[in-house]
């Protein structure tokens, strides 16, 4: 690390996993990087396998219904701190709040599984300067003189559920 860097780690807690008020809460300044996402299966209505089950087996087989569900993903977002890797989409953060309350609108009323399933796995965010901060359409945004200035911004990770 050369003179000019800093490192500080600080604890924050994250109160709410779920990725939507998650996004919405966040101040002007501060813009999603990455949101890991998933829903995990239900275990509430699976049924337990007609031939491997207890006391003739150790453990019980469980087989799960058909319920779709979603596999961690990474989600990148259009930020002022770190382009995402080539031929993956980025979203805004208004875009991706509209499209994945689609997809909690999908699993409330087609599945049996719960949409509060669906929640934060790991989040990244950057915080720029305040006075860097405009607004494009009536969206924060980061203004050009923070690159022209090499301004610091602050990224923040955070871990949800292990």
């Amino acid at each position: 690390m050369s003179q000019q860097e800093k490192s500080e780690e600080r604890a924050i807690i994250l109160g709410d996993l779920d990725p939507i008020s998650v996004i919405e809460s966040l101040p002007p300044a501060v813009f999603p990087v990455t949101a890991k996402v998933e829903l995990n299966r239900s275990s509430t209505d699976d049924s337990y396998h007609s031939e491997y089950r207890t006391p003739e087996y150790p453990v019980d087989m469980s087989v799960p219904t058909e319920d779709p569900y979603i596999p961690t993903q990474t989600v990148y977002f259009d930020n002022p701190a770190e382009r995402p890797p080539s031929e993956v989409k980025s979203w805004r953060p208004t875009e991706f709040v509209n499209k994945i309350g689609e997809v909690v609108d999908f699993y409330e009323d087609e599945t049996n599984l719960p949409a509060e399933n669906l929640y934060l796995s790991g989040l990244c965010v950057v915080e720029i300067p305040s006075r860097y901060l405009s607004f494009d359409q009536g969206q924060p945004a980061a203004d050009p003189a923070l690159y022209e200035d090499n301004a610091e911004m602050t990224l923040a990770y955070f871990q949800g559920r292990v």
